[in-house]
């Protein structure tokens, strides 16, 4: 069970060293990141949803960054639970697993008037 992380590095995304300290202190063995001269086919991404394993987490910046629309979110999701794969999205504040990540570990990516949300708040997908 690996802890891989995904970053869509495009120009005028300002957090990129921000969202790489916050995955190296969660623990991700790999960081994957895709530049924007591959935004449109994204073969990193491809390569890394054959690759996860069963019980591996994903962390991903949001969910915006990852993913194109409201179609590629369902399959997405989907696929996350039939492979039983954690989701984190740091800027979502979404943890598949509804586990409270260590207060220290993302202290700089919370504030603390917004409330963290686990993803089995949404109905559609309480099967996380």
């Amino acid at each position: 069970m690996a802890k891989v992380g995904y970053i869509m590095a495009i120009s005028q995304y300002d957090k990129l060293e921000e969202d790489r300290k916050w995955m190296n202190e969660f623990g991700c063995v790999r960081i994957v990141e895709e530049n924007d001269e591959n935004e449109r086919n994204r073969p990193l991404w491809k390569q890394l949803m054959v690759a996860l394993k069963r019980g591996d987490e994903l962390v991903i910046p949001k969910f915006s960054n990852a993913l194109r629309g409201s179609r590629e979110l369902a399959t997405f999701l989907e696929f996350c639970r039939v492979k039983v794969i954690r989701i984190i999205s740091i800027h979502d504040k979404i943890d598949s697993n509804n586990i409270h990540l260590h207060e220290k570990s993302y202290q700089y990516n919370y504030d603390s008037k917004y409330n963290y949300v686990p993803l089995h708040m949404y109905n559609a997908y309480t099967c996380f």
